[in-house]
C-alpha cells in the first residue's frame, strides 16, 4: 500500500493533465484549433513511444545492478544516448515544420506547424531526462513521483488557461513544455 497507493493517485493526476489541456482548448478556443493541437501532440507522442519502450526494460536493468555506480554510469550514457536520437527530429521541426506538415498532412494543417515544433522540443526533454522513474521504483520513492505528479496537475491547468487565452493553441503548448521544463 505504501508502495503502490502513491503510483495509483499519481496515475490518475497524470491522465488528468495530459488530458486537461484538451478540455481547456476546446472551451476557449475552437474545435478546429483543437484539432491542430490534437494532431500536433499526437504526432509527437510517436517519438516519445522510443522513451517509454526504453523505460520499460530500466527498472529490471537497473534493479539487477544494484549497484549505484554501475546504475549512474548507466543512467548518464542513455542520457547521452537519448540527446543524440531525440535532438535530431527537433532539429528538423525547426527548420523545415512547415514543409513537413504540409507534405504528410497537406496545407490545411500548416496551423499545427509552430505547435508541432514546441511538442518535439517537449519531447527532446522527455525522451533525456525523464529516465528517473526505474530509478524512483526501484528505490521506492514513489510518493515522490506523486509530488511531481501533483505539481504537473497544478501548473498545466493554470498556465494552460492563461496562456492559451493570449497565444491561442501555442500557449497551451508552451505550457506544457514549461511545466515539464519545471519537473
Amino acid at each position: 500500500f505504501t508502495y503502490g497507493f502513491p503510483l495509483m493517485i499519481a496515475n490518475v493526476l497524470i491522465f488528468f493533465y495530459w488530458n486537461i489541456d484538451y478540455y481547456l482548448i476546446s472551451r476557449l478556443l475552437d474545435p478546429i484549433q483543437l484539432g491542430y493541437y490534437y494532431l500536433a501532440f499526437q504526432i509527437s507522442q510517436y517519438v516519445v513511444q522510443l522513451k517509454v519502450a526504453i523505460n520499460s526494460v530500466l527498472f529490471p536493468t537497473f534493479a539487477k545492478m544494484r549497484n549505484e555506480k554501475s546504475i549512474q554510469m548507466g543512467y548518464e550514457y542513455l542520457v547521452k544516448l537519448s540527446s543524440i536520437v531525440f535532438t535530431l527530429p527537433l532539429i528538423l521541426m525547426v527548420g523545415y515544420s512547415n514543409s513537413i506538415i504540409s507534405m504528410v498532412f497537406g496545407e490545411k494543417w500548416l496551423p499545427a506547424a509552430n505547435v508541432f515544433t514546441i511538442f518535439m522540443a517537449l519531447t527532446l526533454v522527455r525522451g533525456v531526462t525523464q529516465y528517473w522513474d526505474p530509478i524512483f521504483l526501484m528505490f521506492g520513492k514513489t510518493k515522490f513521483l506523486l509530488l511531481l505528479a501533483t505539481i504537473n496537475s497544478i501548473i498545466i491547468p493554470f498556465l494552460g488557461i492563461i496562456l492559451t487565452k493570449a497565444y491561442g493553441i501555442e500557449g497551451m503548448a508552451y505550457a506544457v513544455l514549461i511545466s515539464i521544463l519545471f519537473i
